[in-house]
């Protein structure tokens, strides 16, 4: 499913009174507030809440969308009250050293709520985003989360939040439907985000071949596609677990060779410095995802 069909899919008729069969709209169209809230809490939410965003405001131009983002969601045309960079925090120590940060966040995007939300829309980051979800439950503003909390993989308990808090969850592989449904929360399968990149990008080099010849990897190669992540801490603690994995595959794989796409909260150079020690061929990518998706024969 596109993006452009995932606004579709959520609607807003008098704030508590939802359509049984879960076929909503942004905002409808009797609504006298065309004002919405998104919620996005590091790089990679930021790129997804900037594409749903863009789609949205490219079905309906009169909404009004505000959030916590970053560049991806500002270039879609939304108000950012926060900016993501600030929240990219991973562990309970690097929390602990941000708490200040996060509780000023938390407490602007509560204040924005309780100043006229149609609907709040939430990007992953479920810790945050469930805290928030019940905020907004209080208050009595519908709550569409977009992009699941991994429960299949742990913290399986908190399906019992996201229950009592979250009105639609719209999830993007399709073996969470059934868990959500299973749970009685209303939820839409709606694809994967990436899909919806990849086909939509024009990229620069006309074949995974000439990408790879232009960055000095052979095409006869074995690439390996590696996402450490987003945040620096967590780039720091598991690229050097993973570039260790791929050292011991290259012992069994000949040819290996490794793609580091670059997000765009980090630094290429940093990045670089990291891998450099482990002697198997390695080359990081800054803006060129897509690139790296197609050129790489697994990730």
């Amino acid at each position: 499913m596109s993006l452009q069909r995932i606004g579709s899919r959520i609607r807003i008729p008098k704030i508590r009174n939802f359509d049984s069969d879960c076929e909503y709209r942004m905002v409808s169209k009797t609504s006298e507030s065309r004002r919405l809230m998104i919620v996005a809490g590091e790089a990679s939410g930021d790129l997804h809440g900037g594409a749903l965003s863009e789609a949205l405001l490219k079905r309906d131009p009169s909404l009004q969308i505000v959030g916590f983002g970053g560049d991806a969601m500002r270039r879609a045309g939304v108000e950012i009250l926060f900016d993501v960079s600030r929240l990219g925090v991973v562990g309970i120590f690097e929390v602990l050293l941000h708490l200040k940060t996060v509780w000023e966040a938390y407490r602007l995007a509560v204040r924005t709520l309780r100043q006229g939300v149609r609907l709040l829309v939430l990007v992953d980051y479920p810790d945050f985003n469930l805290r928030l979800a019940k905020a907004a439950k209080r208050l009595g503003i519908p709550v569409v989360y977009y992009i699941s909390p991994q429960i299949w993989a742990w913290r399986s308990g908190r399906i019992k939040t996201i229950a009592e808090r979250i009105d639609l969850m719209l999830v993007i592989f399709p073996f969470e439907k059934q868990l959500y449904t299973e749970a009685g929360i209303p939820c839409e399968f709606v694809g994967h985000p990436l899909a919806d990149e990849v086909a939509s990008v024009q990229l620069k080099h006309p074949s995974k071949s000439a990408y790879l010849e232009g960055i000095g990897f052979s095409p006869s190669g074995t690439t390996v596609g590696i996402l450490p992540g987003s945040r620096q801490q967590e780039v720091s603690t598991l690229l050097p677990e993973m570039l260790k994995a791929m050292v011991l595959l290259s012992k069994e794989i000949r040819n290996l060779q490794v793609l580091i796409p670059v997000a765009p909260s980090l630094s290429k150079e940093w990045v670089a410095d990291l891998a450099r020690p482990y002697g198997i061929p390695i080359r990081c990518a800054e803006g060129e995802f897509q690139e790296v998706l197609r050129a790489s024969d697994v990730i």
